[in-house]
């Protein structure tokens, strides 16, 4: 064979056994290795096999970058008919701009915006977004919680009444429906209003806080304080909750519903539990404020599909403690989703997916991106035992495949950790049920609602062990209070609607189980996987 006008190393595949076969095969043909035309044709292989095996990378396509992402900051700091102004919003607000900008959004930061100039605003903001992009709306000020809508209020408000409330607010719900409609793929909201307003006052003998609001697929939203719930400003500058967040922020590579909930952990462990911030995901792919700067990026850069999430409730986070969310028995899941699990609107991204049907003896085995999160998962932990959100997040992977004692060590871990979070020991408590430890599922249960009484999960979770223990007045009861926090929780209405059935109240009963079948209809099957029939 005649040389060739270049010259190559003597190229391998990198595997011996490999190398041998290849050159067997060769020999056959009358070739040798240091012929160059063979070392040509080992080298090329090797650069095709090297290809084959290297992780998948993030598409162009998959990742949300520049051109693509716009945030709008509002920090309503002086009000006209109330007093005192709210210095530490100019502060929170500058520095979250500045962080965005870092990460390529087109950021825009408006301070004590009068209604006609938020509306003008907010008309600006909704004609840049196209379809795909990411959008981030910022609200620092006062609010007001009228008929389970949250009005956030301009600095020219004039309120004496519920009505003027929907009248000179801005409806949370219609920002977030807007940026949905306009065709963003990712809606984030962080509301920093849940705080005692003055307006509020002269109608209310009480404070009422902020309401969950309506989340669309791909929504992500963070409130300073839990729904109904709110805190005192401290006069730091800038706050807590803005120096936790910007501080998970800048973890690289960190999803963004990671980021809110290790904000909201950290502000409640500082705090010894007086704030906590509240979130709620209906994300469906894994997005990342922080943006590589390599060439190529990896498969956790950008958006990218989380594996089982859907656009709804979980009791953690795929990612999670989100880490993701699955789709939750109050969210109709497509067939190829399977049946899914209990779950309330608050705290979606924080339960544990009940996936299709929880198989605890015969776990199924995880899918190829399934494999890849949990292999990560194992490298966080191995390099730091006590981080408590990857054991958290471990522990949803390993429940929603059905490895449901793997999935209790991670939770007991995490709780060991951090005892003061209400989520772990619901997480506990709910697997402990389907594992038939109903004692200690109930104590796990009642030590989250001590940690957090309007808790509507663990109240629906206590209720599922009560209805296995057979204590169907209670669990009755658990699902009644539940439902009062949420009136849409449909596990909780089907766990009712069977507890009615056992105490002999058929007709209402069955109602019940109709109308939480009407929202989802696979509850059947997986309170059946539950052994609730």
């Amino acid at each position: 064979m005649s040389d060739l006008p270049f010259k190559l190393a003597a190229a391998s595949s990198g595997n011996p056994d490999e190398d041998d076969h290849v050159m067997r095969l060769l020999r056959r043909r009358g070739c040798d290795r240091g012929e160059p035309a063979v070392r040509l044709f080992l080298y090329v292989l090797h650069l095709f096999m090297a290809a084959c095996l290297l992780p998948l990378e993030a598409s162009a396509e998959d990742f949300i970058g520049k051109g693509r992402r716009f945030a709008l900051l509002i920090a309503n700091i002086h009000y006209s008919d109330a007093s005192p102004s709210l210095p530490s919003i100019r502060k929170d607000a500058s520095l979250f701009a500045d962080e965005l900008r870092r990460n390529d959004f087109d950021v825009e930061l408006k301070e004590n915006l009068t209604r006609a100039d938020a509306h003008n605003v907010l008309d600006s903001f909704y004609s840049k977004i196209n379809a795909g992009s990411v959008t981030v709306f910022y609200f620092g000020g006062h609010a007001i919680q009228v008929d389970r809508q949250n009005y956030l209020l301009p600095v020219n408000a004039q309120i004496w009444s519920e009505t003027e409330a929907r009248r000179e607010g801005i409806n949370l719900d219609v920002v977030i429906m807007e940026m949905n409609r306009r065709g963003a793929q990712i809606k984030i909201a962080i509301i920093d209003a849940a705080r005692s307003s003055p307006h509020e006052r002269r109608f209310r003998a009480s404070p009422s806080g902020l309401a969950p609001p309506d989340s669309p697929e791909g929504t992500l939203v963070l409130f300073t304080a839990a729904p109904s719930k709110v805190i005192n400003d401290s006069g730091s500058e800038p706050s807590l909750f803005m120096s936790e967040l910007l501080k998970e922020l800048r973890v690289p590579r960190l999803p963004a519903d990671d980021v809110f909930a290790r904000t909201r952990m950290s502000v409640s462990r500082i705090t010894n539990t007086e704030r906590v911030p509240w979130m709620i995901s209906s994300l469906t792919k894994e997005f990342y404020f922080s943006i590589p700067r390599e060439k190529s990026l990896p498969l956790q850069s950008g958006v990218l599909p989380s594996p089982g999430k859907d656009a709804a409730n979980s009791r953690i986070d795929d990612k999670q403690p989100s880490a993701g969310t699955l789709v939750g028995p109050n969210v109709p899941a497509s067939p190829a989703s399977g049946a899914a699990l209990p779950s309330a609107t608050m705290h979606r991204q924080e339960r544990i997916p009940k996936s299709n049907p929880l198989e605890a003896v015969s776990p199924r085995p995880l899918t190829k991106a399934e494999l890849q999160r949990k292999r990560e998962l194992d490298a966080v932990i191995t390099r730091d035992p006590s981080d408590e959100i990857a054991l958290y997040k471990r522990g949803q992977l390993l429940a929603q495949r059905g490895e449901i004692v793997a999935a209790m060590e991670d939770f007991t871990r995490s709780i060991e950790i951090n005892p003061i979070n209400p989520e772990g020991f619901n997480n506990r408590c709910w697997v402990r049920a389907l594992l038939g430890d109903l004692k200690d599922a109930i104590a796990d249960c009642n030590e989250a609602l001590k940690l957090r009484a309007d808790f509507a999960d663990a109240l629906d979770s206590r209720g599922l062990a009560n209805l296995k223990a057979g204590s169907f007045g209670a669990a009755e009861s658990d699902y009644n209070a539940a439902l009062r926090i949420d009136p849409s929780h449909s596990s909780a209405m089907y766990g009712r609607g069977i507890a009615k059935q056992r105490l002999g109240q058929k007709r209402e009963g069955d109602e019940d189980v109709i109308r939480a079948l009407s929202i989802n209809p696979n509850l059947e099957s997986i309170f059946a996987s539950y052994g609730v029939r």
